[in-house]
């Protein structure tokens, strides 16, 4: 068997970022709290938290902070109620914010205040997405899929922008969509560069592979979109989380075997991945 792990894979420099910022101070001996899952990654999440730190969600911030006051807010970014709320609540707030996420906050917010509705292209719920909803009090619309743009309001001026981890192929369908009303209308691709390339990348490594394992977090909104591809492109195509999950089932022993993964995908469980493989199916 050949196992070839994917060049391109792992993660985004603002995912590096963070888990740099908080593995330094976790080794000086200064106690860390992360306001959430610092990234959509059971596995790299359990390391960290192994490592000492903890997380928490945003009820911590309705109370006034004890015990660790250091809290640590993740790559996503949050919306400016959350940081009033935890120096009001005497913590200190180290941020970790991508500063691509940073930019699109500054742009929706510019956007808002110019009186322009901003329109999303991204994923419900996500963390980044809610960070920037706050930074335009609200006057915002999320769209996940072409379909939704009947949602937004027609014969207003319009700013669009993107999530950083969506599909370019998304954004662009709705761009046009957005471009057949005739409305006011102002973009900016705030897709990250890391990404930008990925999905046509991707599909050339899924073709040269007889299987595709991606590797990453159920949660990773990232992970589920390349994984699609993958699909899409190689039927034989498989979706875990630790190299545990890995099936004798889905290999033949003369297989080339791809393993790649999302921009919350650690290198070392790429590594792993592959080891665990190569145990199962030893050279003869």
């Amino acid at each position: 068997m050949k196992v070839l792990i994917d060049p391109r894979a792992g993660f985004c420099s603002g995912v590096r970022r963070v888990i740099r910022m908080a593995e330094e101070d976790i080794r000086a001996g200064k106690p860390l709290i992360a306001l959430g899952e610092l990234i959509h990654n059971r596995v790299e999440m359990e390391r960290l938290q192994n490592l000492g730190l903890q997380t928490t969600n945003t009820r911590i911030l309705e109370e006034p902070a004890r015990g660790v006051r250091r809290l640590l807010f993740r790559a996503h970014g949050e919306p400016p109620e959350n940081y009033r709320k935890a120096r009001e609540q005497g913590y200190e707030i180290v941020d970790g914010t991508c500063p691509i996420v940073i930019r699109s906050q500054k742009l929706a917010r510019k956007y808002n205040q110019q009186g322009y509705q901003v329109v999303i292209v991204g994923k419900h719920g996500h963390p980044e997405i809610i960070g920037i909803i706050g930074h335009c009090d609200g006057n915002c619309y999320v769209v996940s899929d072409v379909e939704e743009v009947e949602k937004v309001p027609a014969g207003r001026k319009t700013f669009l922008l993107a999530q950083t981890t969506i599909s370019a192929h998304l954004y662009l369908q709705v761009l046009e969509k957005l471009k057949e009303r005739g409305d006011e209308l102002v973009t900016r691709n705030t897709i990250c560069g890391f990404i930008a390339g990925r999905d046509r990348q991707i599909q050339q490594f899924a073709r040269q592979c007889d299987v595709i394992i991606m590797v990453g977090g159920r949660h990773s909104s990232n992970t589920g979109v390349l994984f699609k591809v993958c699909q899409a492109n190689n039927p034989r195509a498989y979706w875990i989380e630790h190299p545990e999950e890995l099936q004798r089932e889905w290999f033949k022993p003369e297989d080339t075997v791809g393993i790649t993964g999302g921009a919350s995908t650690p290198q070392w469980l790429m590594e792993e991945t592959r080891e665990r493989l190569l145990q199962m199916f030893p050279a003869s």
